[in-house]
Formats: structure tokens, C-alpha cells, sequence
């Protein structure tokens, strides 16, 4: 997604509306995959059904519209699956289907791990269908290797910055944020809440249905297989991820359930009784979802309803879109004296680098508490001679003292109140520290 955006802003500059064409671009392109990928195994009816149930499903339909890597996964995906159904329903002799449908194959399973780790889970769909009776005969077909050569050089990039940093990348996922991790009743809780708020309870019952659906057909429809192959794997994977880990998110197994709304389409389509049921309650559960949260995101109807004892800023996440140009332009008017500009947690940081992008503008810096991304790219942050300008604010209310042991703040800091719905939503503060 980082180069995709590089490209965005290259052409359209550093707006709002270039940042989010790459997302939406990736969106409609997962829409389509998917709709095609439904056609050619149960028809157009059911494809219809599938981009519907897909829309109404808030992890799709609103998760990836954010700048994440998620976005160009999903359409590669789906991509991936639609040609690789295609390929075994129509397996003809000839420089297609034996060197240029092999090779675009393994080079999507390598733009899948460039775009997010959980990228590398599509090859297990590869290698299942090259290991089953259907893909014996591509084993002796150039464009299969090719496809692999491919798939690595995609990779190469990863594994080159990751060997260059220690390995930081697989670390930072894997160990350093894992401190807490193992096996327990919060974090079984945290998986089924966090699919039922973003996939869905009425989804969730669909899909489930769907995968035995797709099950039952694995052999008899090669286009069924594909489903299952490109779905249960993964969902199996990060799901055992999810109840290990204690910082898993709700939507790391969302691209499991890609290949299932196909099979979720053609229930909806000719069943009657409780899957017509569940496609109809999932249409009216992601209407209802779609339109509150933008009521909430784009509206002050929650702080201005939510009685004032009962109303925590920080916990209304429509508020995190607000202030940040105010924050800017704050940071533009104070003397800084070159001094560059550090927050303590990486939303701080990224959302103030965004909006600190004009000529002129200091550098962003993060200070981080625990190591994340933005110490992989930078290293640890050291407090410079001349000192900086620390920013928090009242979401994450960090403590200058703490975050620079060694240095000390010259005199109050800026404080900065955003309103919204007749109330203070987020309270900016911003001190100089010098070592």
C-alpha cells in the first residue's frame, strides 16, 4: 500500500482525496473479482448476491476504505482466486494456459505477501491444487516455475529489509509485541466479539453455511474447491493466531472470508428458508451499521446527545479525524527553532506527518513507549541538542517526563481544544523539551 500511495500523491498531491482513491480503487477491484469469481462457478444471480452480501459486510465495506495494506490484499485475492478457478474449469493445451496463466498466478501470490505476511497464506491454495489430482499436470509445465521465480522476486523486497534490520519486521509481529501472549478465556472473547462487530452475526451464520456448502461441492465443481482452498486455511491460521495473541485485531482473518461470499451468493440465490433469511438480515444489518457509523464519524450527534457525565472522548473514535490541521497550524505559528516535532504513540505521529506536509514543515519523529513500526523505519528516538516540540493529547495523555527522562520542559505547554457537538472533543498539548 506504501508504494501505492507514493503513486496517489505523486499524481494527485498530499490530499485527503489522493490518499483515499487507492483504498476505494482497491475496493471496486475486489468487488468486481468477486462478482466474476461467483459468476463463473454458480452464475450471475449469485454474483450479484456475492458483491451485496460483500458490501453489506462492515470489515469490506468500511475497513477497506482505509489507507491499509488490507485494501490491495483484498483485490489481489479475490484476483487470484478468480484466475486460478478459471484455469481448472478450462484447462486447454496451449502458451496460455501453460506458461502466461501459471506465471500471472504465482506473480499475484507474490504482490499478496508484498502487500501483508498474511499475503504468504494464498500459497497454501497454490499448493493445494498442485498437489491434488487436478494439478499434477501443471508440476511439468514451464510457467508453473516461472510463476514461483516470481512469486520470490515479489518477496525479495520483504526479506531484504528484513535481513538488513535484524529481522525486524517478523520480530515486531511475532515476538516483541507477543509479551503477553498464550492461550485464554479474554482472548477467545476478544475473537468472537471482534467478528461479530465486523463481520457480522447474520454474515458470520452465511458464511459458515457457505463454507459447508462449498465443502460438500470441493470435488465435483473445481471452482468449489478453489473457494475452500483460498478460505479455510487461512481462516484456520488466524484464528489460532487471534486466540494466542493478545494484541490480535479483529480483522486479521477478514481475507478467510473473501472466497466464501461466492458460495454465500449462490444460497442466498437458490435456497430458500434460513440462508434467504440470514442474506436478507445481513443486507439490513450492514445498511443499518453503514449509516450509524457515518452518523457517528461525520455528525456531533453522539457528543452532542450523549449526556455529559456518561460522553469519554476518548473512547468516540469519530473524534480522531478532528484537530489535526488545527495541530499543524499551531506547530507552524511557535518559534520551534528548527526543532523537530515527536508524539509518543504512532496514530500521533502518522496523523501529525500527514498533516505537517507542507515546504518548510519540521520532520516527525516517535518516541515510542514500545517498539513499533516507526522505530523499525527511524531507530530509537533520541532527544536531539536542540531540542523538540512533544505532542500528546488527550486520547493518550503521555507524560513528557517519562517519555525524556533525561530532559526537562521549558515552561506550559500549548494547549489546544477541538470542539465538536458544543463540547471539547480532543485537548492538544504541545511542549519544548530540551535534553
Amino acid at each position: 500500500m506504501g508504494w501505492l500511495l507514493w503513486l496517489a500523491t505523486a499524481v494527485g498531491g498530499k490530499t485527503v482525496l489522493a490518499v483515499r482513491s487507492m483504498p476505494i480503487a482497491m475496493t471496486l477491484a475486489t468487488a468486481l473479482f468477486t462478482y466474476l469469481l461467483a459468476r463463473d462457478v454458480y452464475g450471475p444471480r449469485a454474483g450479484a448476491w456475492a458483491v451485496l452480501l460483500l458490501a453489506a459486510t462492515p470489515v469490506f465495506s468500511v475497513g477497506l476504505t482505509a489507507a491499509a495494506p488490507d485494501a490491495p490484499l483484498a483485490a489481489v485475492w479475490t484476483a487470484f482466486a478468480w484466475l486460478l478457478q478459471r484455469a481448472l474449469a478450462d484447462d486447454r493445451d496451449g502458451t496460455w494456459p501453460r506458461l502466461g496463466r501459471p506465471a500471472v498466478l504465482g506473480l499475484l501470490v507474490g504482490l499478496a505477501f508484498l502487500a501483508k505476511y498474511t499475503g504468504a497464506l494464498l500459497a497454501v491454495a497454490a499448493i493445494a491444487m498442485l498437489a491434488g489430482r487436478r494439478g499434477h499436470p501443471w508440476l511439468k509445465r514451464p510457467g508453473t516455475w516461472l510463476g514461483a521465480a516470481l512469486a520470490l522476486a515479489c518477496a525479495l523486497p520483504v526479506f531484504a529489509w528484513n535481513a538488513q534490520h535484524g529481522w525486524a519486521g517478523a520480530l515486531h509481529r511475532l515476538v516483541w509485541t507477543q509479551a503477553g501472549a498464550g492461550l485464554g478465556l479474554r482472548n477467545a472473547s476478544a475473537l468472537l466479539g471482534g467478528q461479530l462487530l465486523y463481520v457480522g452475526p447474520f454474515a458470520l451464520a452465511l458464511l459458515a453455511l457457505a463454507a459447508v456448502h462449498a465443502w460438500k461441492e470441493r470435488i465435483s465443481r473445481p471452482g468449489a474447491f478453489v473457494l475452500v482452498a483460498a478460505s479455510l486455511p487461512t481462516l484456520a491460521f488466524t484464528y489460532a493466531l487471534a486466540l494466542w495473541s493478545d494484541v490480535a485485531e479483529p480483522h486479521w482473518p477478514a481475507v478467510g472470508y473473501l472466497t466464501l461470499f461466492p458460495a454465500a451468493g449462490a444460497l442466498a440465490d437458490e435456497a430458500q428458508g434460513v440462508a434467504r433469511r440470514l442474506a436478507r438480515w445481513t443486507l439490513g444489518f450492514g445498511a443499518l451499521t453503514f449509516v450509524v457509523l457515518h452518523v457517528v464519524v461525520l455528525t456531533p450527534a453522539l457528543p452532542a446527545l450523549v449526556p455529559r457525565q456518561s460522553y469519554e472522548p476518548k473512547y468516540d473514535l469519530g473524534n480522531e479525524l478532528r484537530g489535526w490541521p488545527e495541530a499543524a497550524g499551531a506547530l507552524r505559528r511557535i518559534d520551534n527553532r528548527g526543532r523537530i516535532v515527536v508524539g509518543a504513540h504512532y496514530t500521533v505521529c502518522a496523523q501529525l506527518a500527514f498533516a505537517l506536509a507542507r515546504p518548510g514543515d519540521p520532520e516527525v519523529r516517535c518516541a515510542s513507549k514500545e517498539i513499533d513500526d516507526f522505530d523499525i523505519w527511524h531507530g530509537p528516538f533520541t532527544l536531539p541538542r536542540e531540542g523538540a516540540l512533544f505532542v500528546t493529547d488527550n486520547r493518550f495523555d503521555d507524560d513528557p517526563a517519562r517519555v525524556f527522562p533525561n530532559g526537562r520542559s521549558e515552561g506550559p505547554p500549548v494547549v489546544l481544544e477541538i470542539e465538536r457537538g458544543g463540547r471539547w472533543v480532543r485537548r492538544f498539548e504541545i511542549f519544548k523539551v530540551r535534553p
